[in-house]
């Protein structure tokens, strides 16, 4: 008797534990309080968006296949059976969701806990309910595929294939399925009965719409949404929508229009009107160094302004050595419209903007500290039309004084590493047999790629220097080296280079090197 009680207790435990093995386990709340005395949140403290300390919520539940809403802050982490779950200050609640479960908010108010406070630790314990889900399962089939799928007024998260398995509690249960552009539908399921297949297939209520334009190359708009050039075709959802049609240099042009579901539309707007026009200007000279429409800058091609709006507009014209002039114009858009207009050179720059090339340096020398930008346009000009000239070699001096005035990085209205070093390069080809000049070139285009920091290229153009060096040179280019080498990490380098410039007849170089040296 005692034997036949103890098989028939094996028997009740094993199938207790084929019973509970057989049911699919549902989530519920079991408790959650706030932890005062844990400082996780503080000690593992994480951020929100705003820089604000979150709140840590660890959630205790013994299933692994758990996620969470979209008002968690970075991601979960999980030992064991605890997640821990990082909210905002002010969070009120808290979605848990689980594959083939129906996903269920957690309102922390219903326990005692009105917010998420900052750098605070809160318990939520779920456990797990049974139900037999031979009996609860329903397998939904929704097309289209991104309809909105709603059960019991719970929206479920959209999937890619539109197929859904949910494990619903014994009853009566709403679906309900919806996308924009489909007529909604309501399906009564009732579980308990067995694995059920509901399929769904949304009717649809798009329309067929074809829209055109007449002006070849018009972009298309639907309710400002660009959908294609010149002609376009597809479906769309039955409303009242607002095409348009427009082009660079035309009026755009748009029109109301009501779309009824299932209905074929062509909408085919008219030719658009030009709106814009162009402006040749001719004048006796060919380059200005500022151009202006209506106060703003704008671009000449080839003494050609074109985009210019319909109307009456005033051109201002400016060049260095004749001034500014300001013209009146008349835009009317449908030919061409022209200009002319001979400018008169200022007082005093005759000689210059005729081509003299020692007024032409004379000018861009006095104007050196005060108008950078003229500087350099006139020393540009005397470079071109300078020859030696004796003992003043204003050339070699213009080039010189060009190349350091583009190399200035403290002036960056003038400042332009390329046009510096194709100066020190032409300079260099000038003044090919002056080894003096030479070697400053070489060094001057070392500092420039040291000011952008590029010690690499600085060191290829410092160590040109030595092919010049002779018993006048300062080696003042030897510190440049020796801190270039330093910044690329080369200590020993750096200090081989800081030893030459010991040799210097400088003294102000060898204490340089000195100091490098401590």
């Amino acid at each position: 008797m005692k034997s036949n009680r103890i098989i028939k207790s094996i028997s009740v435990i094993i199938f207790s534990f084929f019973f509970l093995v057989m049911n699919a386990q549902g989530l519920e709340v079991k408790g959650m309080k706030t932890v005062l005395s844990d400082l996780s949140a503080s000690i593992n403290q994480r951020n929100d968006s705003l820089g604000i300390p979150c709140g840590l919520v660890k959630v205790q539940v013994s299933a692994s296949d758990i996620s969470f809403g979209k008002n968690v802050v970075g991601n979960i982490d999980s030992n064991l059976n605890e997640y821990w779950v990082y909210l905002s200050k002010g969070s009120k609640d808290l979605t848990i969701k689980r594959p083939c479960y129906l996903p269920f908010k957690i309102v922390f108010k219903d326990y005692g806990i009105d917010e998420i406070e900052s750098k605070t630790s809160y318990l939520l314990i779920l456990r797990e309910s049974s139900f037999k889900p031979d009996k609860n399962t329903v397998i939904l089939n929704i097309k289209p595929f991104e309809a909105q799928v709603v059960v019991d007024n719970i929206p479920l998260d959209i999937l890619s294939n539109g197929s859904y398995r949910l494990f619903l509690k014994k009853g009566e249960h709403v679906l309900q399925v919806k996308a924009d552009g489909y007529q909604s539908a309501v399906e009564i399921v009732n579980t308990g009965k067995g694995i059920q297949t509901v399929n769904v297939a949304l009717e649809s209520l798009k329309a067929q719409v074809q829209i055109g334009c007449k002006t070849n190359g018009a972009q298309l708009y639907l309710n400002d949404k660009k959908i294609g050039n010149g002609n376009w075709q597809g479906s769309v959802v039955p409303g009242t929508y607002v095409i348009k049609a427009q082009k660079d240099g035309f009026l755009s042009l748009q029109q109301e229009v009501i779309i009824v579901e299932k209905g074929n539309h062509l909408f085919e707007l008219p030719e658009l009107k030009q709106m814009r026009g162009r402006l040749r200007i001719i004048t006796n000279i060919s380059d200005y160094n500022n151009v202006l429409l209506d106060g703003k800058e704008v671009k000449l091609d080839d003494g050609l302004l074109i985009d210019v709006s319909l109307g009456k507009h005033t051109l201002t014209l400016s060049q260095y050595g004749y001034g500014s002039v300001e013209l009146p114009v008349n835009i009317k858009g449908i030919d061409e419209d022209t200009i002319q207009y001979t400018l008169m050179p200022l007082n005093g720059y005759e000689r210059a903007v005729q081509g003299d090339g020692k007024s032409q340096f004379w000018l861009a020398h006095g104007m050196m500290y005060r108008d950078y930008i003229q500087a350099a346009y006139w020393f540009s000009l005397a470079i071109d039309n300078l020859e030696d000239d004796g003992s003043e070699n204003l050339k070699t001096t213009a080039l010189q004084l060009l190349a350091s005035l583009y190399g200035e990085k403290d002036k960056p209205e003038v400042y332009n590493f390329q046009k510096s070093k194709d100066i020190y390069l032409k300079l260099i080809n000038y003044k090919l047999s002056d080894k003096g000049q030479v070697l400053n070139a070489y060094k001057h285009i070392g500092d420039l790629y040291k000011k952008e920091s590029m010690y690499a290229d600085a060191i290829v153009w410092y160590k040109k220097c030595m092919k010049y060096v002779d018993e006048d040179s300062s080696l003042d280019f030897c510190i440049d080296l020796g801190d270039c080498y330093l910044k690329t990490g080369n200590k020993e380098s750096a200090r081989e280079w800081y030893q030459r410039a010991l040799n210097s007849r400088f003294e102000s170089v060898c204490r340089q090197a000195k100091v490098r040296l401590m």
